[in-house]
């Protein structure tokens, strides 16, 4: 029997719910393994099967990595730019652009545009996490202040619900149960329920548009905006439970490791992880030269995108062997015991 979209979304929504809570990251970034040098501005990095992929601000091509930072193909799919990419499925992808009043969805493994999804306004993405896909359908927060929900199975695309804003809907996040957050360029989140299309909650808290929203447990989500804020939301009492930094410049996204720490990336051009308990940060990964534009995590691979035209992938410091919480004072320790190691194993080896 064929499921309505109202019971797609809540299978979705209960699939990330369990993926959210097998996100187990017992690593800290320490440094950059690789640097991907790229002839384009990076806008958006997506980890995928075997493979990076990212799209860029002056380009029309998607270019595909491994992730050792070989370069693997590229394909041109037919837009002056692809400002985000999502996952759609296992071999989809969605591709968007500011400008661009479409979608594409591509399978990434061959290239091909298998659609094309019109629409009458713009997508609200600018280094935004504005898009999510499930089953057939496409959620995008666009122009004309709407989150806007696409039927992607029927070619040029079909709308099927709409989402009413104040502002431009800049992020998308689903939550657990059948619920969904949006935040807007007026600094507005909204909790709605996806089945009514009925708001919840007005969450009024960031000031200008809310970049980034990602699901941390079942029950907290993050946030994250141009006011330079991150929060941290209770979902069920529907409220900030905790903000966790004020930085420098922009912060661009944010994206979930583990129950209580998450990475995120900023104007200030740094990657930066988080860890809740404490309330701080237990490292500032730098390297970027402009604007980092882009995060994305996949089991143990950590990808940065940058206005530098480079694509960076992180390497860790293991803990499994320390049962300790990662703060900066064990970060400090191990970073001496790591070198006394090495300095050994030189005596060792030279005598």
């Amino acid at each position: 029997m064929t499921q309505t979209i109202e019971e797609a979304y809540l299978a979705y929504s209960e699939q990330e719910r369990i993926s959210c809570g097998q996100k187990k990251c017992n690593k800290i970034p320490k440094e950059c393994k690789t640097v991907i040098q790229t002839e384009h501005v990076v806008y958006s990095v997506l980890v995928l099967d075997d493979c990076i992929a990212s799209s860029f601000a002056d380009a029309s091509v998607i270019k595909l990595w491994s992730e050792d930072g070989q370069f693997i193909r590229e394909f041109d799919i037919g837009m002056t730019e692809v400002w985000e990419i999502v996952r759609s499925g296992n071999d989809n992808i969605i591709c968007a652009s500011m400008d661009s009043k479409c979608f594409k969805l591509v399978n990434w493994r061959t290239g091909t545009v298998l659609n094309t999804i019109q629409h009458t306004s713009g997508i609200a993405t600018g280094g935004h996490k504005t898009m999510l896909a499930f089953g057939q359908y496409l959620v995008a927060g666009l122009t004309d202040k709407t989150l806007t929900v696409f039927d992607i199975s029927v070619q040029g695309g079909s709308i099927v619900k709409k989402f009413e804003h104040d502002g431009w809907v800049t992020s998308v996040v689903a939550l657990p149960h059948g619920k969904i957050a949006t935040g807007d360029s007026e600094g507005n989140i909204r909790i709605w329920d996806f089945a009514t299309s009925q708001v919840e909650a007005t969450l009024k808290e960031h000031k200008g548009h809310v970049n980034s929203l990602c699901l941390l447990t079942e029950n907290k989500f993050i946030s994250c905006g141009f006011d330079r804020q991150i929060m941290v939301w209770d979902i069920a009492e529907k409220k900030r439970v905790r903000h966790v930094c004020k930085g420098t410049l922009s912060i661009r996204q944010v994206v979930a490791m583990s129950d209580t720490y998450f990475a995120s990336v900023s104007s200030d051009m740094t990657v930066r992880v988080w860890e809740l308990r404490e309330n701080q940060c237990v490292a500032k990964l730098r390297g970027h030269t402009v604007d980092a534009m882009s995060v994305d995590l996949q089991n143990d691979t950590l990808v940065s995108g940058s206005k530098d035209k480079t694509i960076r992938i992180w390497c860790y410091i293991y803990f499994t062997f320390f049962a300790v919480p990662y703060t900066r004072t064990n970060l400090y320790l191990v970073s001496v015991l790591s070198h006394f190691y090495r300095i050994t194993l030189f005596l060792h080896f030279l005598l």
